[in-house]
């Protein structure tokens, strides 16, 4: 004789949630929760615990995860920056901070010989600009050396704010890589009247591991960079001040 009187375990109510019970099972449980509330209530309960698991997706974890790591950069660049200024305007964008950055991109860098790239998936939801960025990437050159090279492959991504529905013009950036380590990051035609961001180079890895520097015009263009010395091999985020 069956009980209808016991309450649910909570495998049966997953069960039920998810349509994997039985026949049998299935004409026990209904008729259960027509007598008892309380695992209605269970029920209901599990069953939005489920909505909201489902709709924790790997790229909303690989936001909050990401977001955390450039929480932890600006707090530890500004706790070591020893320029006034930049240190109060990084100050300013963590206590203003809303998990963006006006533009982001993933460089990770190889050893000499190795072939670097930049990845912009997934960074769309973090900007904060309302812009369309495009990145090239300059990987390293042998030429440097003074050696014959035929010259390396560029690596061209786009960014877009995921709020924009309109593509605007894209503004167009470089990331250059030199033989020494350094990291270059030029941005073209960089507007005279617009503020130089600054812009926190940091280590996914190790947060830690940061540098800072402000968007400089180059001489005899109009274009402005900032130059990261002797950066190791590693994967990093490049975030532009808002």
């Amino acid at each position: 004789m069956e009980n209808f009187d016991r309450h649910l375990s909570p495998e049966e109510i997953i069960d039920y949630i998810e349509g994997k019970l039985p026949a049998g099972n299935l004409r026990r449980v209904e008729i259960h929760f027509a007598r008892c509330s309380e695992c209605v209530s269970i029920a209901r309960e599990m069953q939005l615990l489920q909505q909201a698991w489902q709709t924790w997706s790997a790229e909303e974890h690989g936001k909050i995860y990401l977001q955390a790591r450039m929480n932890a950069a600006l707090i530890a660049a500004a706790e070591k920056e020893e320029n006034p200024e930049w240190k109060e305007r990084l100050l300013q964008w963590r206590a203003s901070w809303s998990g963006k950055a006006r533009v982001l991109v993933n460089i990770v860098k190889r050893a000499p010989g190795s072939t670097s790239k930049l990845i912009s998936e997934g960074l769309e939801s973090l900007m904060a600009g309302g812009e369309e960025w495009e990145f090239e990437l300059l990987p390293i050159s042998l030429a440097s050396r003074g050696e014959e090279d035929a010259g390396p492959e560029t690596q061209v991504v786009k960014i877009k704010a995921a709020e924009v529905d309109l593509s605007p013009q894209s503004r167009k950036a470089q990331i250059q890589l030199e033989w020494e380590g350094d990291v270059i990051v030029r941005v073209k035609n960089f507007s005279p009247t617009e503020k130089p961001p600054l812009i926190v180079l940091f280590s996914k890895e190790n947060e830690m591991r940061s540098w800072v520097k402000e968007l400089t015009k180059e001489k005899d263009s109009a274009d402005f960079s900032a130059h990261f010395a002797r950066v190791p091999p590693g994967n990093y985020l490049a975030l532009f001040e808002p």
